[in-house]
């Protein structure tokens, strides 16, 4: 691999997250992807909606079940297996 010279670009310095996202780990890296997933299909998914209301994350996830696309499949129920395990941590960002 051939290094990059350095041309005076530097990536901004990390924010810390929200306090409530913190809390929820790698859902919300499984969110974005799940969302950019279901854009690829056509289907619009807010990324702040699945955190904040359950009934609609449950509802997206039920819509990737009527695509077809195994990896899609395979994210909602990965989804729906860590807003089960932690139901408290979801639907509490507004």
């Amino acid at each position: 691999m051939t290094p990059v010279p350095d041309s005076g670009f530097s990536f901004p310095s990390h924010e810390p997250q929200e306090p409530r996202q913190a809390l929820l780990g790698g859902a919300t890296d499984l969110i974005e992807a799940f969302s950019l997933r279901m854009a690829r299909h056509g289907m619009c998914v807010s990324r702040r909606m699945m955190l904040a209301d359950p009934a609609y994350a449950r509802q997206q996830a039920a819509h990737a079940h009527d695509i077809d696309d195994p990896l899609l499949v395979l994210m909602s129920l990965e989804l729906m297996r860590q807003f089960d395990a932690d139901p408290a941590a979801f639907g509490q960002l507004h």
